[in-house]
């Protein structure tokens, strides 16, 4: 089964061939149900990293949108960069409470330090009409359900 490479929306953007997200509420199957979890979990991934970042780097408090996107390109890479070096070079930069980590009993959520100090509060996007998602963004989507209640199971997604 191949895969293309995706990225990992919310609900405020369209089903694309390229952009994931999650099924609706109404009438879950099971293996929908598997998909959203295993979708919000890699969601939480990004939020994590963000959210780390964010924490970090005083810069990602400002309006970025009025830079242009070159400079933005190096204020992104400069505090990658500056981030795994203070990993390696200091032991108090980040501890494992800062990260997002999931229950071992329940298999919840239990979320990390970053998400409580300091909270970013983004612009909410503006909601469109987003009904006609095409053939081919459905069946990328259904591909990736597939893949994540067959050959890409993984032993906690049964237990949601």
């Amino acid at each position: 089964m191949r895969l293309d490479f995706v990225l990992i929306a919310n609900e405020a953007f369209a089903l694309h061939k390229h952009l994931l997200k999650l099924y609706a509420n109404r009438e879950l199957t099971h293996e929908k149900r598997i998909f959203n979890y295993r979708l919000s979990r890699a969601r939480n991934v990004s939020e994590d990293a963000f959210g780390l970042l964010t924490s970090s780097f005083r810069i990602f408090h400002t309006a970025m949108s009025l830079m242009d996107v070159e400079s933005i390109n190096y204020i992104v890479a400069a505090a990658c960069t500056l981030h795994n070096f203070l990993l390696s070079h200091s032991p108090r930069y980040l501890t494992t409470s800062n990260f997002d980590r999931i229950n071992k009993k329940s298999f919840e959520n239990d979320e990390g330090e970053w998400r409580n100090e300091n909270a970013v509060v983004l612009t909410p996007l503006q909601t469109r009409n987003l009904k006609n998602a095409t053939a081919e963004a459905k069946l990328q989507r259904y591909s990736y359900c597939d893949f994540f209640n067959g050959v890409g199971k993984v032993e906690c997604q049964e237990s949601r």
